[in-house]
């Protein structure tokens, strides 16, 4: 009897501090309206951020893997989506399926069996929702991590630049190039393939005391360059269960093999050359789980000519080195990184084109 008040108490204690963590931390976000769009068993959302004085552009941000579209907003400065917001532009946030308020949440186990594919599907529903929405508008793609990886497949898989311009943010498709602290990680992930899910959430939320410490927090931030509020609030809200099937299939990013699609018909490592849209290739110097020689060797495989390479950190002129998260979140972001996004966004606006034309 003994045991099982024990075990009662450990629940409502850990039931209790989730609850805690948040009501603290989570944050809801600061956009304007959000849309859901269905998509077989799975809803779909899409945040949107209004421009009170609209350029005509459109931008389209593509969270990464386990997060969602908080990466980009945690209400809190900096915030990519507000910063383009703010310039003009139209911005949407996609989550992809069991992300943020899209369906999926891990409930059921069945909704967990979904792979890299399934995503450029998810991807490619929303781009579409957005091109009827904005009358066959055709989005700039900003996608960190994951999301970098989804924008260079789905611009090689749709021919005739599906975007007006491509920024990836701690992106590459071949690993190898560099170190990276995920390579250890990736002998460990077949133990987990009987699970559906991997509890991202719930790791993130106990570790959430200690994020000065733990491991796990290393391997997003560099502590240096991000404050301990934002950390939170991305620990809190942005942090999701990943599909195991999904993580499985990414490990091939580390192999001679390279990212190939479920039925094996495109090894998407191996077709960069078909990536034609202007693409800009950010990294950070301090990034232990995509390294600057992986974003930068993807970059010069990709088949367009019109494409730039920038690295943050001190031996670049910053006051502090960039993580893998910092990219997104650092104290000095709105002012090293988001200008930079911006002008490569404005040089390959709808008027720029009809002008070099």
């Amino acid at each position: 009897m003994a045991g099982l008040w024990g075990l009662l108490a450990v629940v409502l204690g850990v039931g209790g501090w989730f609850w805690w963590v948040d009501r603290r931390y989570a944050a809801a976000g600061q956009f304007d309206s959000i849309f859901f769009i269905s998509r077989g068993a799975f809803r779909l959302s899409l945040r949107c951020y209004d421009p009170r004085q609209p350029n005509g552009e459109t931008v389209y941000l593509q969270h990464g893997l386990s997060a969602n579209a908080a990466s980009f907003d945690v209400g809190c400065q900096p915030s990519l989506a507000i910063y383009l917001r703010d310039r003009g532009y139209r911005v949407y946030c996609g989550n992809l399926r069991a992300k943020g308020e899209s369906t999926g949440q891990p409930l059921r186990w069945s909704s967990a069996d979904f792979g890299f594919d399934d995503l450029l599907e998810d991807l490619n529903t929303l781009l579409a929702y957005i091109g009827q929405r904005d009358a066959g508008a055709k989005p700039h793609f900003i996608g960190h991590s994951l999301g970098g990886i989804l924008g260079y497949c789905y611009a090689m898989t749709h021919p005739g630049r599906p975007f007006r311009s491509l920024t990836t943010i701690g992106s590459a498709l071949d690993y190898r190039a560099g170190a990276s602290a995920y390579a250890p990680l990736t002998k460990l992930i077949p133990l987990a393939k009987n699970l559906p899910w991997m509890p991202v959430p719930i790791i993130s939320k106990l570790l959430i005391s200690l994020t000065r410490f733990a491991p796990a927090i290393r391997m997003n931030f560099h502590r240096p360059n991000v404050d301990d509020e934002t950390v939170k609030r991305i620990m809190a809200s942005v942090a999701e269960f990943e599909s195991v099937r999904l993580m499985i299939q990414l490990a091939d990013l580390f192999s001679p093999k390279g990212l190939t699609s479920t039925d094996g018909r495109t090894r998407y490592s191996k077709e960069l050359e078909r990536v034609t849209v202007p693409t800009l290739a950010i990294a950070g110097a301090a990034d232990v789980q995509c390294s600057p020689q992986a974003v930068e060797a993807t970059l010069l495989a990709i088949g367009s000519s019109a494409r730039r390479y920038r690295c943050f950190g001190r031996a670049y002129g910053q006051k502090e080195d960039y993580g893998h998260f910092d990219l997104l979140c650092g104290k000095q972001a709105a002012t090293d990184i988001f200008p930079l996004i911006a002008e490569w966004i404005a040089a390959h606006a709808d008027s720029t084109d009809a002008q070099q034309q």
